[in-house]
């Protein structure tokens, strides 16, 4: 209760904080940070409420970024946002009918291997537009996000960041007590199981990629927004590492608690400028520690093995 009740101090909090000065490159890191916050949040959607690990979010990231950057060129930013999130559900439901019929170590690597195949081609297969040639490593240049560089454009960004992954935050705490929600969750806890008592397993995971999948690509635009292109690394597997730690870290199927951890450690690694090797370093010692529940299992046997002989007997 008392975490819940801390909710709407947060978010009065981040309200305000524009107000506060923080200058523009604060206020940029602190963009950056909601936009890893929404993929964040969609990872958790997939991986922790309905218990699908997830190795290639930024697939979907990377999506929304480019499909937002070329269509830009040719439609208003409203249209072009429009026609994004159209073509990128039609991209998650794709994915989606095979995922769903997949599970544990498959599933990662069906994703992971998803990502990966973008990134590459990204990096290889120019694009023109409007009879220039763009692409590969430079990426392509959204022109839906020229007015952000300014201040205002800036704090409108932040609040417009701020609006959509509060909803989203909202939207999946109420998912969480409806009765999908807790179909989900006993997929999650024992798939096995839930096929057994009659539940349409693969119908509620397909739902759940697709919904994923949706809000990774709006995180996309916004990240193509923020950034002023679409690069390859929109794809990178640091991207997809860093959404599924920071759920796991923040308790994952919880939404509030890898929301706060997503923003505070994106936000941090930001201003302590971390290099990308370092921090996709730590990203890969602590997924799988953390999913695999190492640092209970190791806090266990320590105890165990300060217990005394004549207690265990």
């Amino acid at each position: 209760m008392r975490g819940k009740s801390l909710i709407p101090f947060i978010l009065g909090l981040a309200l305000l904080l524009p107000l506060l000065g923080p200058g523009p490159y604060h206020l940029s890191l602190l963009n950056s940070a909601l936009v890893i916050t929404l993929l964040t949040l969609s990872w958790d959607l997939l991986g922790g409420v309905a218990g699908q690990v997830s190795l290639g979010q930024a697939l979907f990231l990377g999506l929304g970024a480019y499909g937002f950057s070329l269509l830009s060129t040719y439609l208003p930013p409203a249209g072009a946002a429009l026609a994004t999130a159209v073509v990128g559900t039609a991209f998650a439901a794709f994915f989606g009918l095979f995922a769903s019929r997949l599970e544990g170590i498959f599933f990662a690597l069906f994703t992971l291997c998803s990502a990966e195949v973008f990134h590459e081609a990204t990096m290889n297969i120019p694009f023109i537009l409007k009879g220039v040639e763009v692409g590969g490593e430079g990426g392509v240049p959204c022109l839906g996000g020229a007015g952000i560089l300014s201040l205002r454009g800036l704090v409108v960004e932040y609040y417009s960041l701020l609006l959509f992954t509060a909803s989203v935050g909202w939207f999946l705490l109420r998912t969480l007590r409806h009765p999908v929600g807790l179909k989900l969750r006993g997929i999650a806890e024992n798939e096995l199981l839930a096929r057994a008592t009659g539940l349409p397993v693969e119908r509620l995971k397909f739902g759940a990629f697709v919904a994923s999948g949706v809000l990774g690509v709006v995180a996309g635009i916004f990240s193509a927004l923020h950034s002023g292109r679409a690069t390859p690394s929109d794809f990178s597997l640091e991207l997809s590492f860093q959404a599924a730690t920071l759920s796991a870290l923040g308790g994952r199927g919880t939404v509030t608690g890898p929301a706060l951890t997503a923003v505070a450690v994106s936000y941090l690694f930001g201003a302590l400028d971390v290099p990308p090797q370092v921090r996709l370093s730590l990203y890969a010692i602590l997924l799988p520690a953390i999913l695999l529940d190492l640092p209970r299992k190791a806090l266990g046997l320590l105890r165990g093995s300060r217990t005394p002989l004549s207690s265990r007997q």
